[in-house]
Formats: C-alpha cells, sequence, structure tokens
C-alpha cells in the first residue's frame, strides 16, 4: 500500500505534452514541456499511469477519482469532505474534451512498501475512434501513450471496438 507525501493539489494541472500541426496530422512530443514537468524529480523513480479507451468514455473522470485516491491516502471518498478534482478537464455530451496527451505537471510523490518516494504523474489520452482522426492518427496517439506509459489502463465501458 502506498501513502502520499506532501500533496498540494491546487498547484496540480493537465498539461499537453502533444504537439500537432498539419491539421492534426502530424504528432511530436513537446520536449521543452517534458523536460520541465520531470526535471523537479530527475532523483526519484517515476511512474506514469495513463487511461486511453474509446471517445467519450470517462477516460478524465477516472483519472481525477484515481488521482481522489492518490491524494487522499488510498480513500475514495474522504470521510470529512467529498471533494473532487477536476485536473483532467470533462463535461458531458458528444464534443471531445481532451486533445492530444494531457499529463499532470507536478507529481503525486507516493511512499511505497519499502519507504522509498515515487513521483507518479497522471496522463490522460484523448478518445479513440473519433470522426476528426482516420486510423493511423488514433494509432500515433494510442502508441505514444503507450511508449510514455508505466502502466496503460484501456478503458473498454461497453466493448472493444
Amino acid at each position: 500500500m502506498c501513502s502520499a507525501v506532501n500533496v498540494d493539489v491546487a498547484e496540480i494541472r493537465a498539461v499537453s505534452i502533444l504537439e500537432m500541426s498539419g491539421n492534426g496530422k502530424e504528432f511530436g512530443l513537446k520536449l521543452e514541456v517534458v523536460e520541465e514537468i520531470f526535471k523537479s524529480v530527475k532523483n526519484l523513480p517515476v511512474a506514469i499511469i495513463s487511461v486511453s479507451g474509446a471517445l467519450r468514455e470517462g477516460k478524465s473522470f477516472i483519472l481525477n477519482l484515481l488521482l481522489h485516491y492518490l491524494v487522499q491516502q488510498n480513500k475514495w471518498h474522504s470521510d470529512r469532505k467529498r471533494k473532487t478534482y477536476n485536473v483532467f478537464k470533462s463535461k458531458n455530451g458528444t464534443e471531445s474534451e481532451t486533445v492530444g496527451i494531457n499529463i499532470t505537471n507536478k507529481p503525486i510523490l507516493l511512499r511505497d512498501k519499502d519507504d522509498k518516494t515515487v513521483a507518479v504523474f497522471l496522463m490522460d489520452t484523448e478518445g479513440l475512434f473519433d470522426k476528426e482522426r482516420d486510423a493511423k492518427e488514433c494509432s500515433t496517439v494510442f502508441a505514444m501513450s503507450c511508449l510514455l506509459s508505466s502502466f496503460q489502463i484501456f478503458n473498454v465501458f461497453r466493448q472493444l471496438q
């Protein structure tokens, strides 16, 4: 069981790390953003937890719930306050909210079972099977997410497509 160390959720926000050009047809990693995010944890082990899945199936919601769980010391809800974090933007409806790949700008520092500090980042990926992107573009975003992740959660809300 891990426990959180000095987590200030007010400072955590999601930032884009995927640069898209050519009307979203060409992808590249925003290296300057990635370097800035990880420079504070260069001497720590890092874990990146990513959620991928179909369009409009709750990936951002799952990440906000996971953030709450990690910050609240492994509790799905707090006994004192039911505080909801909205680091990863989500909304009702059919329009996409997440574009590309977003990651937390600050780590959630956790202590592992051996009492060592681990820097955990949460990463959100745009929905697959989007009308805006063809299969190759969706596959590229998904592949980049897989390559960057330590743990990949594939959200299968209804069915595999």
